[in-house]
């Protein structure tokens, strides 16, 4: 039997406990009706708090089964997986950080280059150098079809590959 069957069997059996004691207190309420006909007033508003009582502890019980038949059809689906929070896989990526530029018009030689990367934990070790730029190659070129180049700090900038 699956486990949502199960939770709905549940929920209808508290269901049908909070009936039986609603039927239930109206047979006492009647016995006790036939023992006391001297006070029919008493008997009403009485009748009429056990009832109340009664009808509200039957709505609890229901509540109850409703939310273990909940909880049995959720334990029996397993957990649900959101993809839109998953980290996409290497080959599911559209772009990635092809070179970091940096501009030796705003200071930047090999080294200070090296240790920013380092330091925001890109990589460092493929430099290759220009007149006017320090290039640190984080993926192969060959690995992209296509590339932009965009502002990526003061006097750096980033050459993003394209997969397709």
């Amino acid at each position: 039997m699956k486990g949502s069957t199960i939770g709905m069997l549940v929920g209808v059996g508290a269901g049908v406990v909070g009936v039986g004691l609603v039927g239930s207190a109206l047979s006492d309420i009647q016995t006790a009706a036939a023992k006391q006909p001297q006070a029919p007033q008493a008997l009403t508003v009485s009748t009429s708090a056990k009832v109340k009582e009664v009808a509200g502890g039957a709505l609890i019980l229901g509540g109850i089964g409703l939310l273990l038949a909940s909880a049995v059809k959720a334990l029996s689906t397993g957990p649900r997986e959101n993809p839109e929070l998953e980290e996409p896989a290497a080959e599911e990526k559209t772009s990635d950080i092809q070179s970091l530029l940096f501009s030796k018009k705003a200071g930047w030689t090999v080294a200070k280059a090296k240790a920013w990367a380092r330091s925001h934990k890109m990589k460092y070790g493929d430099v290759d150098e220009t007149e006017q730029q320090v290039h640190l190659r984080q993926e192969d070129p060959e690995e992209f079809a296509r590339f932009a180049t965009k502002p990526f700090g003061r006097g750096i900038q980033a050459r993003l590959g394209f997969y397709a």
